[in-house]
């Protein structure tokens, strides 16, 4: 693509793309009270916790479906309910849903609220159902709602008539989907009790209970810390794979204990030789920016676009990352601008990156309007 053909294709959308999903404005001061008229008119609340400044599947969400005008199934599936939006990882929105008690396990999640005229916080409505990320059957399910069916009525009573280790995980994933970390834990360790689990199932649902139900969805990092350890002491095969490397630096980055994630960061990341484990670092640093490791990153950044030439859009689209929350606005544009220019229109991180190209462009915009 070429910088003039980007050009024309930001006016454009910035002049045609209008929501075709209704959105309910909200404040602070009245989001209560919203709540309790749709539960005095019985009315569903759809509930979407996006980032869609930089999360692929929000952009993707939005675009495909939230703000396509041809997208008419969805405007009007959602034409009675009360459809809100909160930034579940920005400041202002992850403090508004810590106020109204809901938990997430990551964005985007859509969250089904059946409020009743009591109601005045979003997570005393009941929930009806969670869809996290954006599946290709979202319509069925939202359709599905919209007919009456509640996920977790129908998991709980499939549990009763089969207690079987498939209806327990279920359950679990059901509760992490609705953000009830605690409910979900408890599930299972119900589960790890069992005596028909095969070896390889108990270890691969300890470890979900770690990741899912504790550390992103209770966000309790220091006890996310006490249960990695845990597994590595039965496992410690693991303790060489990536996987347990980014979950541990993930929990050390979010307890603030800067000292032994940068240690995790340099070791199995940094000098890990590889594409992948770059990238990796750099989200674990965007994910929890803290100052003194964001000018390394954005070092670190530069030296991957010169070092893997192939991927170089994917570490344009990380610089610019590493730069929005340094307030390196126009810098992080001409990164954004950068990894849009070296994919085609048909990638699939096109529509991703593009997105976040606009996103960075408002904030542009919005400095010089001060």
């Amino acid at each position: 693509m070429k910088p003039l053909i980007v050009a024309a294709l930001l006016t454009c959308c910035v002049a045609t793309v209008r929501a075709e999903v209704v959105f309910t404005q909200w404040t602070e001061d009245n989001l209560g009270e919203l709540l309790a008229e749709a539960g005095r008119k019985q009315q569903t609340v759809m509930l979407v916790i996006s980032q869609t400044d930089w999360c692929p599947y929000c952009i993707r969400l939005d675009r495909d479906l939230l703000s396509n005008p041809a997208a008419t199934d969805i405007r009007e599936l959602t034409r009675a309910w009360m459809v809100l939006e909160i930034f579940g990882y920005d400041a202002a929105g992850a403090r508004i849903l810590r106020e109204h008690a809901v938990s997430f396990l990551g964005t985007p999640t859509i969250l089904i609220l059946r409020p009743t005229p009591e109601t005045r916080r979003l997570g005393d409505a009941r929930i009806v159902a969670g869809i996290v990320s954006y599946p290709d059957d979202l319509m069925t399910q939202l359709t599905a709602v919209a007919e009456g069916y509640d996920a977790l009525t129908s998991v709980q009573a499939a549990v009763r008539k089969s207690g079987t280790v498939d209806n327990f995980v279920t359950l679990a994933r059901v509760y992490t989907e609705q953000g009830n970390g605690p409910a979900a834990e408890h599930v299972y360790r119900s589960i790890l009790y069992r005596q028909d689990l095969s070896e390889e199932q108990r270890r691969e649902f300890r470890w979900e209970m770690i990741v899912r139900a504790i550390q992103r969805v209770s966000e309790d990092h220091e006890r996310a810390l006490t249960e990695i350890g845990r597994y590595a002491s039965i496992y410690p095969d693991f303790v060489a794979e990536n996987e347990y490397a980014y979950r541990l630096a993930w929990s050390l980055l979010g307890s603030d204990r800067m000292l032994e994630a940068r240690l995790v960061l340099n070791e199995r990341f940094r000098d890990g030789g590889t594409a992948d484990l770059s990238y990796d670092y750099l989200y674990l640093i965007f994910r929890y920016p803290h100052p003194d490791l964001l000018q390394e990153a954005e070092s670190f950044a530069h030296a991957a676009i010169a070092e893997y030439p192939a991927e170089a859009a994917r570490f344009y689209q990380a610089l610019g990352r590493i730069l929005r929350p340094q307030g390196k606005f126009r810098q992080a544009t001409d990164a954004f601008r950068q990894a849009v220019e070296l994919l085609e229109q048909n990638d699939k991180n096109y529509a991703v990156y593009f997105g976040q190209l606009e996103y960075a462009l408002s904030e542009v915009a919005a400095l010089e309007t001060k």
